[in-house]
């Protein structure tokens, strides 16, 4: 842990700073995290049209930096349209999939039970696969990161981290992205002390800076 923390230490003390950072998707991550956190409820984020529309933005844009439009993927065929029916059919007040995440953050995750953990990520990719999307396991944890911020974004890296940390036995659990794993992860994370970083966009709020 205290290698993981000098690790940190290093990268922020030598990363560009503003627009010209090599790390533009996580200055957008912070933006948006900003944004959502800003708007006090789950129901702010769609309460009007021109609010859901701008959620909708946000996410398209935040998904956009962060790699999802490349190459063959599905997602660069979609719309607006596509998006401001995600952020509906996902934060819906009531009726919303992601509300089992809105009440939790990720280091208390692992005190859900995983049938209504997998029964989210369930729902979700009926959802986009319906819009004609592949649900993988990166484009659905970004869109949760991205939301909710309960979770970590499955894509590559965290996945060769993992099986690195797996290797040398300081993560046991299963790696690929689903219930059980999201579980695992969430009792590993909270039983370390990890470093916090302000926020680019609004320096009170911190986040996690693994």
């Amino acid at each position: 842990m205290i290698e993981c923390n000098l690790l940190i230490d290093r990268h922020l003390a030598f990363s560009p700073k503003g627009l010209q950072s090599s790390h533009r998707g996580s200055l957008h991550f912070d933006y948006f995290y900003a944004y959502s956190k800003s708007q006090k409820s789950i129901s702010k984020l769609v309460a009007t049209s021109a609010k859901t529309e701008q959620t909708a933005l946000w996410l398209t844009s935040y998904l956009a930096h962060w790699g999802m439009f490349r190459g063959s993927g599905q997602l660069r065929e979609t719309n607006i349209l596509f998006f401001k029916y995600l952020v509906r059919e996902l934060l819906h007040p009531n009726k919303g999939v992601l509300l089992p995440f809105f009440d939790v953050s990720f280091e208390n995750l692992h005190k859900k039970q995983k049938s209504e953990i997998d029964e989210v990520l369930y729902r979700m990719g009926l959802i986009i696969s319906g819009a004609g999307v592949s649900p993988t396991a990166t484009l659905v944890s970004k869109i949760i990161l991205g939301l909710t911020h309960t979770i970590p974004a499955y894509d590559r890296f965290l996945i060769i981290a993992l099986r690195k940390l797996k290797e040398d036995g300081v993560f046991v659990g299963p790696i690929q992205f689903g219930g059980e794993s999201l579980i695992n992860l969430s009792r590993w994370y909270s039983s370390l002390t990890w470093k916090e970083i302000a926020c680019s966009a609004n320096g009170q709020l911190k986040l996690p800076s693994s």
